[in-house]
């Protein structure tokens, strides 16, 4: 059976980029926001995801950042 599933991608101080991959179910929940890195994006994966163009990216507005 496949399930739902939301990703985060953040940037940390160094510039490296983090993919956290979320915990699959029927419904999902984003993980928590660590303060040590900037969220970029949220990806929500619908279940049963045959085309890649059905994923939800989410760009988070990170304007004003320091």
């Amino acid at each position: 059976m496949f399930l739902a599933r939301i990703d985060k991608l953040y940037l940390d101080k160094i510039g490296n980029f983090i993919l956290e991959k979320g915990i699959s179910s029927k419904n999902p929940k984003a993980s928590n926001k660590n303060d040590a890195v900037m969220e970029i994006a949220t990806i929500k994966l619908p279940p049963c995801l045959y085309n890649p163009q059905n994923a939800i990216v989410t760009l988070m507005d990170n304007r004003r950042y320091t």
